[in-house]
């Protein structure tokens, strides 16, 4: 009986080859490769996959791109770009609905331009610019 690794003459056919078990041993404690550690399988990747969520939903739910763990596929939040607190969204959204209907229109598409300036600039606000690799990603719940 010879291994399928390597071709050595092994001495039962229950045998172990010693050489790719210790091959094999050494890719398995290996230090991970890869920038960011997933909090849930603990492996580490460069990059995140991105799948639609919620997974197979009907045609008519609506979906989004969240970023996955391309070894066990959980679901992450990145927290390098948090979502703004839902108060914030509302109140830009109804002082938009206001100067839509209460300005004129001469008046109605630079309010919309300062409301959306003001959005942009709370997103800018909120993002971690220093967030380290280790902690930028976490479970995401949802």
């Amino acid at each position: 009986m010879r291994c399928d690794g390597c071709g050595k003459v092994l001495a039962s056919p229950d045998a172990v080859c010693t050489d790719c078990a210790a091959k094999i041993r050494a890719e398995l404690d290996a230090p991970p490769q890869g920038k960011h550690p997933c909090p849930v399988c603990a492996g580490r990747f460069d990059r995140p996959r991105h799948e639609l969520w919620p997974a197979g939903a009907k045609w008519y739910v609506p979906r989004q791109l969240k970023p996955t763990c391309p070894l066990c596929r959980s679901f992450l939040r990145d927290n390098r770009y948090p979502a703004l607190p839902a108060h914030l969204v509302w109140l830009l959204i109804v002082t938009a609905l206001a100067a839509w209907l209460a300005l004129p229109a001469t008046y109605t598409r630079g309010a919309l331009a300062v409301l959306l300036t003001a959005y942009l600039a709370l997103h800018l606000r909120e993002r971690k610019r220093n967030k380290d690799a280790a902690s930028r990603y976490s479970r995401d719940e949802a």
